[in-house]
């Protein structure tokens, strides 16, 4: 089902004099669908977006019609069809230098550092890594030694890493956890890069809903 073919139609016209009017569809009218639907986590499923996807072709794939790629867009509140979707390597880099002026200025220039805490658990040869990013808000730290703050030593661009502690213990069960903390620098290039990669992972709402969906905004179109 096409999204705005459902939509109610009305009569519009740029004719001053208001003779001639052409019908249209009404594509600001709104509905709310079903709420205790999309508010129930159960009746979705995580789908990590390959190069190359667009809603068209995940709905062709899993909803078996191309034409319920509004339903793809529904289910992840996406407002802009081409930015709040992954965009394509060319796509990307055109975007970057659209903000930046080129690729090496993006690449030259940070734009946040972060706090990495890497944390490395080994068990009878088993081992487990676990990551915790938080932004470096203000540069300093507090040194309890001193009573007093310290200047933080911050990476750059030549420089992007620093490590600020690395620790191991070994736990009663015989487990052995590393932590291992560090500063990263992260250029303008690199954060719209993780920022485009973090639009992969959406959530597809379960094929048995579909046609509920569509017949439910088909209703409420119509009154």
């Amino acid at each position: 089902m096409e999204y705005f073919g459902s939509f109610p139609t009305i009569l519009y016209t740029f004719d001053p004099n208001k003779i001639e009017y052409t019908t249209v569809r009404n594509i600001f009218s709104r509905v709310k669908i079903l709420d205790d639907v999309l508010q129930n986590s159960l009746v979705y499923y995580q789908y990590s977006m390959k190069d190359g996807d667009n809603a068209e072709i995940i709905a062709d794939k899993y909803y078996g019609d191309v034409k319920r790629h509004w339903i793809v867009f529904f289910a992840n509140k996406v407002v802009d069809p081409y930015f709040d979707m992954p965009l394509k390597q060319h796509d990307l880099e055109q975007n970057i230098i659209a903000n930046y002026g080129s690729l090496s200025n993006a690449q030259a220039v940070i734009h946040h550092v972060e706090q990495r805490t890497n944390v490395t658990t080994s068990l009878y040869g088993t081992v487990t890594n676990e990551q915790y990013i938080a932004t470096v808000n203000q540069p300093y730290t507090y040194d309890f030694s001193l009573k007093q703050l310290q200047a933080l030593t911050l990476p750059n661009i030549a420089n992007p890493t620093i490590q600020q502690s690395s620790t191991s213990i070994s736990l009663a069960d015989g487990s052995v956890v590393t932590t291992a903390v560090l500063l990263q620098a992260v250029s303008n290039y690199d954060y719209e890069v993780s920022k485009n990669e973090s639009k992969r992972q959406i959530q597809l709402l379960d094929k048995q809903y579909a046609s509920i969906m569509e017949k439910q905004l088909t209703s409420l179109l119509s009154v």
